[in-house]
């Protein structure tokens, strides 16, 4: 599904997107035939070679992928955990808590490696229903709205174990339950429903997870790469750990208080998780918690980052520009940016902050889940700050702060950055202003498309026109 949900993202990009998979995944992600992709046999059936090989699958490793050095130019690979090699231009692995430093020595020097929950490839849906959600005041309903969701085909049958549970410990609930058509147990849910003691619904092949999402309280559901959608709208969720990959991420988001671990399948006690549910849907307190601490985690732009890693922005001197969220570690190095005088001369408050000021206003930006907050890398080296800050009470509006290093001025880092921005955060309207003695900014809001009033520019969405593997950025006026 994240493999689909990327080359969506890329065919709207322009690129000629194929797939080869297995007839087993044909059957059981009925979205594939449909997509409109082209699908072929061997990936060595293509006469000439690809641009980018994408391998995401954990029975495929080193071997496999130098085989492919024939046909593929370049190989970015997918991985959830750091223990086999690859040969790959890239590595993304989308887990919280993961950092690039676990994959050394598992990849070539060469390789670049994203980490973490900025680079989870979720459906354009999510980041789209991600602002009105946050905004719901949820938990106000009775009964409690719960989803149960525990993969497409569920194989183990988890669902019934959570409703068996469900059903002798608590009644005052809603519940939707969310299969895939192929579920090899969907039947006997089905069954199971009519003499469950709580208004049961069980959802197929659901398209608009994201809405269905937004109407829901609390989710009970496996630790993969749903948890990050259910993250994306603020949804608190009590976790099951269905498979060895999603250990990690089952004790990192329990470690940190963004959903409550129940266990591993294999070894859940009933009794014990009985009474974290039970618990979880007494509590709007703890609800709330883990909602607020689950918004900060994703903003589902990972697919649009994924797809910008492969094709990058660059500054003069050739090199890739890339932005990727600030986290605390970024707190001196922008501190020190900001006490320099050459970088302060247009703020609006030119005297330097403290050190206790400075990280004060840092933290407040990084808790703030309504703005994007982006460190700006060339080749991989911190190079300056863009953060886009929403405008009260202007939908998909947002204040453009733009900040480089001075000693990466000149080398059009700013520009890359704020071409990067638009191709990420291709749903906002963009405003900025510029004093009219700060030339450099002045100038880069009009080479990228804004629209000058006095000393106000905007920027409304763009639009993307495919032409072959490329693309033309067009801005639309306002």
């Amino acid at each position: 599904m994240r493999c689909l949900t990327l080359a969506n993202q890329l065919r709207n990009d322009g690129w000629d997107t194929s797939f080869c998979c297995s007839n087993e995944t044909y059957f059981t992600i009925p979205q594939l035939k449909s997509s409109g992709h082209k699908m072929l046999d061997s990936i060595i059936s293509k006469k000439d070679a690809t641009d980018w090989l994408v391998i995401d699958h954990y029975g495929l490793g080193l071997e496999y992928e130098k085989s492919c050095r024939s046909h593929a130019k370049q190989i970015l690979v997918f991985d959830d955990l750091p223990t086999r090699a690859h040969d790959c231009d890239i590595l993304v692995d989308q887990n919280l808590g993961r950092t690039p430093e676990d994959y050394q020595g598992l990849v070539p020097k060469t390789a670049f490696v994203a980490t973490g929950t900025a680079f989870a490839v979720l459906r354009s849906q999510f980041a789209s229903a991600r602002m009105c959600g946050l905004s719901q005041n949820r938990l106000t309903d009775s009964p409690l709205r719960l989803m149960i969701a525990m993969g497409l085909t569920d194989p183990d049958n988890a669902t019934e174990l959570i409703l068996n549970i469900l059903k002798k410990n608590i009644s005052n609930i809603r519940v939707n339950i969310v299969l895939g058509g192929s579920a090899p147990h969907l039947e006997k849910i089905r069954k199971k429903v009519f003499n469950l003691p709580f208004v049961t619904r069980i959802y197929t092949n659901v398209t608009d997870m994201a809405g269905l999402l937004a109407k829901t309280d609390l989710v009970i559901g496996a630790a993969g790469s749903s948890a990050w959608e259910r993250c994306c709208l603020g949804i608190p969720a009590l976790i099951v750990v269905l498979a060895e990959n999603q250990r990690r991420v089952a004790d990192a988001l329990d470690e940190k208080n963004i959903a409550i671990n129940l266990g591993s399948l294999r070894n859940l006690k009933t009794k014990e998780a009985a009474e974290k549910i039970y618990q979880a849907i007494e509590s709007q307190e703890q609800l709330a918690t883990l909602a607020r601490n689950a918004a900060k985690v994703c903003d589902g732009l990972g697919a649009r980052r994924v797809a910008l890693l492969l094709d990058p922005e660059k500054a003069k001197d050739g090199k890739s520009v890339q932005l990727r969220p600030a986290s605390e570690k970024d707190a001196s190095i922008l501190l020190t940016w900001q006490s320099l005088p050459e970088t302060r001369r247009y703020f609006h408050n030119p005297s330097i902050p403290t050190r206790d000021e400075h990280y004060t206003w840092f933290m407040s930006k990084l808790a703030d889940t309504t703005a994007y907050f982006h460190i700006i890398e060339h080749h991989g080296e911190p190079a300056g700050v863009l953060r886009l800050e929403k405008k009260v009470n202007e939908e998909d509006t947002f204040e453009v702060n733009i900040l480089i290093a001075p000693s990466k001025y000149r080398l059009g880092i700013a520009k890359a950055a704020l071409l990067a921005a638009r191709r990420i955060h291709t749903h906002m309207t963009m405003v900025a202003e510029a004093f009219p003695d700060n030339l450099a900014s002045n100038a880069l809001f009009k080479t990228t498309g804004f629209l000058r009033k006095k000393n106000l520019y905007t920027l409304r969405p763009k639009q993307l026109v495919p032409l072959h593997k490329k693309y033309i950025r067009t801005f639309s006026r306002p």
